[in-house]
């Protein structure tokens, strides 16, 4: 297909991945920078050679292979960026090198390929993938194969100049490339909410890098799973598990429009309130005293609430920038010894670290270290931890297996959602004595021993209070009031 610079607003045709350059001479190719990094490793290049080498017969010459649709947003005239196709894109740009070399794509089309890889991920694939087909390309495809093949890698080419329609056909459509995550449709969703503001070039830059910075090893996939979506949605008796259309509406279609002017709504919460307290006297009358303004925050002041609105665009990203930073700051950075940061992730590390303790408890351990952490910051922190450990580990004593229901039947059956009482307390004080109200102090009583998970429970238990081995359980609630003194 060659791309036309007229008024259509798209245009579809077919093409290998050399005519694509070669009947469209001045036009240049270039990955938005918010798009993800080239992910694609060794695992997926194996299943895509092992597929072509099986569908194509060196002796059927008119034999092709169809790659999918890739997607080109034809942008200020005569440059297209990839919207979508990047991984297939680069992936045969490799391989067009190990096996043309000289002749290759790479080294002769300099001026058309702007294609940046900034990302160290993308760094780290690209040299990882081409060694394995410098390894194992003999292994998938004949010398008659290897000859041509290039050229019987066809393509679906969609070129569109509206941005909105390319964003559209990459939420829609369904090809050969690795298959997107929540996370990554809410990317590009967002991103395009950003189109119609001042600075949108710069907006969009800066969002998706952050993201991109934020999501190495897939971690934001981790955080709106576990995290985001189940702290926001985990209400009253309605606690399932997620799944990638829950999370999409969560996220996409339950965020608000945002305001015309471009501004971003407030609400409510710790770090968005005028004053902290006031102050009564009978000759001046009412004094407030005001908080502290900062023109310059963090990440994690900004002042979000875990379960606000949400508006479509610039207030997604810094939502997301928020608790993805402070996840990082309670429990993957250091903190000074004697805070109470570094006290509960003593407690963490010695107790559910070292026991092996349930990850479907963790899970909820640390959900509800950060909804109490967002709301009251390091108030009465240890003394949170300990009484949550004090009711999820009469569970762990009482349980031999723990398993995906025992989180959701703790938060759907008792006469309260935690996380409700978590969200909507004024004082730390409500959310403890919730969770001693709740705790089945018998489960307390069940004997365990040995080197299963609930015998390495108790003993680590006995660690960290510095108990003898074999002590009673019954006396715990003493060992953290005994514990909270010191501190």
């Amino acid at each position: 297909m060659s791309i036309k610079n007229d008024s259509d607003k798209i245009a579809i045709g077919i093409n290998n991945l050399k005519d694509l350059f070669v009947l469209n001479p001045g036009f240049s190719f270039s990955i938005p920078d918010y798009q993800r990094p080239y992910v694609w490793d060794k695992e997926k290049l194996a299943t895509l050679f092992k597929d072509i080498s099986e569908e194509l017969d060196p002796n059927i010459p008119e034999q092709v292979y169809y790659m999918g649709a890739i997607l080109l947003h034809q942008k200020n005239g005569k440059s297209l960026e990839i919207i979508d196709g990047q991984q297939r894109i680069t992936t045969l740009l490799i391989l067009d090198y190990i096996i043309n070399a000289e002749s290759s794509l790479i080294l002769n089309r300099e001026d058309q390929l702007q294609l940046f890889y900034n990302s160290p991920v993308s760094q780290e694939n690209i040299v990882s993938n081409e060694q394995y087909i410098i390894n194992n390309k003999e292994h998938f495809f004949s010398n008659n194969q290897l000859n041509n093949i290039l050229e019987k890698l066809i393509f679906t080419v969609i070129v569109t100049k509206s941005e909105d329609d390319a964003f559209v056909f990459f939420d829609t459509q369904n090809n050969r490339g690795v298959k997107l995550s929540a996370v990554d449709f809410l990317k590009s969703y967002h991103l395009k909410a950003l189109k119609g503001e001042n600075e949108e070039t710069d907006k969009q830059r800066i969002a998706a890098k952050n993201w991109d910075k934020s999501n190495q090893n897939q971690f934001l996939d981790m955080l709106f799973n576990v995290y985001l979506w189940r702290g926001r949605v985990w209400k009253g008796n309605k606690v399932d598990y997620e799944n990638k259309d829950k999370i999409l509406r969560e996220f996409q279609l339950r965020t608000r429009p945002k305001p015309k002017d471009d501004s971003i709504s407030l609400f409510a919460n710790s770090k968005n309130r005028l004053a902290s307290s006031i102050i009564f006297s009978i000759k001046k009358g009412i004094n407030i005293n005001t908080n502290n303004i900062s023109l310059q925050i963090s990440p994690i002041d900004y002042p979000f609430s875990f379960r606000q609105p949400i508006e479509k665009g610039m207030s997604f990203f810094l939502f997301t920038e928020k608790y993805n930073s402070l996840f990082r700051y309670i429990f993957l950075e250091n903190h000074k010894d004697g805070t109470a940061l570094h006290q509960l992730r003593e407690f963490y590390e010695i107790v559910y670290q070292a026991s092996g303790f349930s990850h479907y408890f963790t899970d909820l351990f640390k959900l509800c270290i950060i909804l109490y952490f967002d709301k009251f910051e390091d108030c009465k922190l240890l003394a949170f931890a300990l009484w949550l450990d004090y009711l999820l580990g009469s569970y762990r004593i009482k349980q031999k297996s723990i398993v995906a229901q025992t989180p959701v039947k703790i938060l759907k059956e008792k006469n309260q959602n935690l996380l409700d009482i978590i969200d909507g307390a004024f004082l730390p004080d409500e959310i403890i004595e919730f969770l001693l109200s709740i705790t089945q102090e018998d489960y307390y009583d069940y004997q365990v021993s040995g080197n299963g998970v609930q015998g390495r429970y108790k003993r680590q238990l006995e660690i960290y209070f510095e108990k003898p081995e074999n002590s009673e359980l019954t006396s715990k609630q003493q060992w953290i009031n005994a514990k909270l003194q010191n501190y």
